[in-house]
């Protein structure tokens, strides 16, 4: 499934999307008060949502909008939460563990059943 796909991406599941998360990290706390830093995040982070939202709505066709638009934000904060999460912490957070998470958060938010497959 090619959301599946891009959400892997944002998570921290080997040591160079480890680091990918960590710099992101870093970027985002030097943003705070930059006007112009904080721009090109929105930027950045906006591009990413957008991606999300266009696969989540290829996914969900006949879901609204609104929905579509909230689904792909929640996608979004669990994917980067999970990245900050899994790069400060990795034991506590390993590459199953994360993708689990994905897989089950997915499945709750009708994207996937657990066989992978579209419902």
């Amino acid at each position: 499934m090619a959301l599946r796909t891009l959400l892997q991406q944002g998570v921290a599941l080997n040591e160079e999307s480890t680091a990918e998360s960590t710099v992101w990290l870093g970027f985002l706390a030097s943003a705070v008060g930059d006007e112009e830093l904080t721009a090109l995040h929105h930027t950045n982070s906006h591009a990413w949502r957008r991606r999300v939202t266009r696969l989540d709505s290829a996914a969900s066709p006949g879901w609204p909008d609104h929905h579509t638009t909230t689904v792909a934000l929640a996608l979004v904060a669990l994917v980067e939460g999970t990245a900050a999460l899994a790069s400060s912490d990795p034991a506590g957070y390993p590459p199953a563990t994360q993708e689990a998470m994905l897989d089950t958060a997915l499945i709750a938010l009708g994207l996937t059943s657990s066989s992978g497959q579209r419902e």
